[in-house]
């Protein structure tokens, strides 16, 4: 993967193995913006590529094969985000 932009491994997700492909999360900085974003990686290629919102936070995969990320929000209260990982 190359970007313009620094990339840095993330530590909000520990990578994991999902229908054996691998899902990893990195951390694109460009000046004062970061931008988290989750990649599914097969041997063809990218499958899917998540952007997560703003703040950076726990963020888990599920037995599932599904993204969970804890959001807390003054508005909302805390909740849990949910996104597929596509096939």
């Amino acid at each position: 993967m190359t970007s313009r932009t620094p990339i840095t491994v993330s530590r909000t997700l520990t990578p994991a193995m999902v229908d054996g492909d691998l899902v990893a999360g990195i951390d694109a900085s460009r000046g004062a913006r970061t931008d988290h974003v989750v990649l599914r990686l097969s041997a063809h290629g990218t499958r899917t590529v998540r952007s997560l919102d703003g703040t950076t936070t726990t963020t888990r995969i599920g037995p599932d094969g599904r993204l969970y990320q804890l959001v807390a929000s003054p508005k909302t209260g805390v909740r849990i985000a949910r996104y597929s990982l596509g096939r």
